[in-house]
C-alpha cells in the first residue's frame, strides 16, 4: 500500500502517541494505537465500503499472533501467524472461491522456507523455498491438470542455470 497521509495522530515529544489513522491511495484506512512512538495494540485496516480487511495485534512495533486478511466482500483471503513476535510462523492464503491458494512459512515477517501454491481445483501450481522473502533454490511449477510445467533454480531471487520447461 502506498501511504498518502497520516490523517490523525497525537504527538508527544515528536513521536506518535495514541490512535494513528492512515489513509492510503487505494482509499483503505489503517488504524493502530501507538505508545512512545511505537505501534502497540490492535491494528485494523478497512476498505472504503467499511469492510475490515486486516486485523491483528502488535507490540513494540512487532506483529504478534494471528493476523487475518479479508477482501472487501468480507471473505477470508489470508492468515499469518507471527507467533510471539519473532515473526516466525505460518501463512495461508485463499482464492476468491474459498479454496486454498498458498501455504508457507514466515520468519522475521518475511516469506521463508518451503511454500506451496495451489490452483482453485486443488492441484499444485508451484513449489519452492524463500529466504528472507526472496525465491531461493529449486522451484517447480505445474499445469492445472497436474503435469509438470517447469523446473529450475533461483539464487537471491534471480533465475540461474538451466530451466526445463514442458509443454
Amino acid at each position: 500500500f502506498e501511504e498518502t497521509s497520516v490523517i490523525r495522530c497525537d504527538y508527544l515529544d515528536g513521536r506518535f502517541q495514541g490512535l494513528a489513522v492512515t489513509r492510503y491511495t487505494d482509499s483503505t484506512c489503517f488504524m493502530i494505537p501507538y505508545a512512545d512512538g511505537v505501534a502497540t495494540g490492535i491494528g485494523e485496516q478497512y476498505a472504503r465500503n467499511g469492510a475490515r480487511l486486516a486485523f491483528g495485534m502488535s507490540h513494540n512495533g512487532t506483529r504478534l499472533g494471528t493476523w487475518e486478511y479479508r477482501n472487501d466482500a468480507g471473505a477470508l483471503i489470508g492468515i499469518e501467524d507471527h507467533g510471539d513476535g519473532t515473526g516466525e510462523g505460518s501463512a495461508f492464503s485463499w482464492n476468491p472461491d474459498g479454496s486454498l491458494s498458498a501455504i508457507g512459512g514466515m520468519r522475521a515477517g518475511r516469506m521463508s522456507g518451503r511454500w506451496t501454491y495451489v490452483y482453485p481445483n486443488g492441484m499444485m501450481s508451484a513449489a519452492g523455498a524463500y529466504v528472507d522473502g526472496t525465491p531461493e533454490g529449486i522451484w517447480q511449477t505445474w499445469y492445472e491438470n497436474g503435469g509438470l510445467r517447469s523446473r529450475g533454480a533461483y539464487r537471491h531471487g534471480d533465475r540461474v542455470g538451466e530451466w526445463m520447461e514442458w509443454r
